[in-house]
């Protein structure tokens, strides 16, 4: 399941996602994002998500708009990782940005 909550006054989106987090989630985040306001940041919150897969991560990466400010957070130690060896730059705070 995805929610979506937007703050405009912080100026940024946030999709929160629960539940398996696979490659077709990936496709819905996605398709979501790119209906969502280009003037606020993404932010992509999958602390929720009862499984990450490391594909779901690799076709989230590539389907992200790049020239969009966007964040992804909720992401272990491995996933971060996964993260940063596919391009994303990580916060100390292990949230990956783009």
């Amino acid at each position: 399941m995805i929610h979506v909550r937007q703050s405009r006054d912080v100026g940024d989106v946030v999709l929160e996602f629960s539940g398996g987090f696979d490659v077709r989630a990936a496709e819905e985040i996605v398709t979501m994002a790119l209906q969502q306001p280009t003037d606020l940041r993404l932010i992509i919150d999958v602390s929720h998500a009862s499984t990450i897969h490391d594909s779901a991560l690799g076709r989230l990466v590539d389907a992200l708009p790049r020239f969009r400010p966007h964040s992804i957070r909720g992401v272990n130690r491995h996933q971060a990782r996964l993260l940063s060896l596919l391009g994303e730059k990580m916060e100390e705070t292990g949230h990956a940005v783009g």
